[in-house]
C-alpha cells in the first residue's frame, strides 16, 4: 500500500496560532493539553511547540572544559497534524475551518463531533512579526527618532557665528570647513554666500585690522576669509580682497 503524501501547508492555510489551547492526538504525549508557544511554519514539515509537552533535556555549554555546562529542560516541536484545537465551549478537540460573516469578516469555527458551532477567536498573530517593536542595543528608540531637533531661529548651533540682522539665511549647500593647514588652497575656509554681498564688502574692506589676524594667518588666493576677534569676543567672518 502506497503511503499518501500530504500536500505542502501554505501559510494562509494555518489554523493553529500562538496562545491557542490544543490537545495532542498521537505519540507518547497523547491526550495532553497545553498552550501553543511557537509555530514552525515550514511547508513540508510544519510543527508547533506546546507548553509543558514533549519535554527534552538540552546541554548548554558555558566554557571550553567538559564540565562547563548545565542541563535545561525545553519543549521539543510536535508535528502540526498531531495536535488539534480545543473548542472553547465543549473543551473537546475539533477540526477547524475558516468561514466568512455577512460583513466579510474572516472567522475560525469548529467542525465535526464535539464542536459547539461558536466562533473560535484567533489570538494576536505575534509570531508573524516577532521582531516588530524590539529595540536592540544599537537601535534608536522611536521617541528619539520622532523628536524635533531643528530650530529655525538657530539652524547652525554648532557654529560660533552670529548672522548679521537683515541678511538672508545661509543655504544648506553652503559649507564651512576648518583646516589646520594655513596654505592649503583646496581645503581653505569656506564661508556662506551671504557673507560675500557687495554692500557688506564695501563697508568692511577698509576697516580690516591686520594686527587682529589670528596667529598671522595668510593665504595665497586672491579672495580669502580672515577671522577677526572683536571687543565683545564675538567672531565674525570678513572677506578681504587683495
Amino acid at each position: 500500500m502506497k503511503r499518501l503524501i500530504r500536500p505542502f501547508l501554505q501559510r494562509e492555510d494555518w489554523k493553529i496560532f500562538v496562545e491557542d489551547i490544543v490537545q495532542i492526538l498521537a505519540g507518547p504525549e497523547k491526550g495532553a493539553t497545553g498552550k501553543v508557544l511557537a509555530t514552525i511554519q515550514d511547508k513540508q514539515n510544519p510543527e508547533v511547540i506546546v507548553e509543558g509537552v514533549n519535554m527534552r533535556k538540552r546541554k548548554i555549554m558555558t566554557g571550553l572544559k567538559e564540565d562547563d555546562f548545565f542541563v535545561v529542560s525545553m519543549e521539543a516541536p510536535i508535528p502540526y497534524y498531531d495536535v488539534s484545537i480545543l473548542d472553547p465551549v465543549t473543551k473537546a478537540p475539533v477540526v477547524t475551518a475558516f468561514r466568512y460573516l455577512p460583513d466579510g469578516t474572516k472567522v475560525r469555527v469548529g467542525l465535526g463531533k464535539g464542536a459547539s458551532g461558536d466562533i473560535i477567536p484567533i489570538p494576536s498573530l505575534k509570531e508573524e512579526n516577532s521582531k516588530i517593536g524590539l529595540c536592540g542595543l544599537k537601535d534608536t528608540p522611536e521617541d528619539e527618532v520622532l523628536r524635533v531637533t531643528f530650530n529655525e531661529s538657530d539652524p547652525y548651533p554648532f557654529l560660533d557665528i552670529k548672522r548679521p540682522s537683515g541678511l538672508p539665511m545661509p543655504n544648506a549647500s553652503d559649507s564651512l570647513s576648518i583646516t589646520g593647514r594655513q596654505d592649503d588652497r583646496s581645503s581653505a575656509w569656506k564661508a556662506p554666500s551671504w557673507m560675500f554681498s557687495p554692500s557688506r564688502n564695501k563697508q568692511v574692506r577698509g576697516n580690516v585690522d591686520a594686527g587682529a589676524l589670528e596667529n598671522g594667518q595668510r593665504h595665497t588666493s586672491r579672495s580669502f576669509c580672515t577671522r577677526l576677534t572683536s571687543s565683545s569676543n564675538a567672531c565674525e567672518i570678513y572677506n578681504q580682497q587683495l
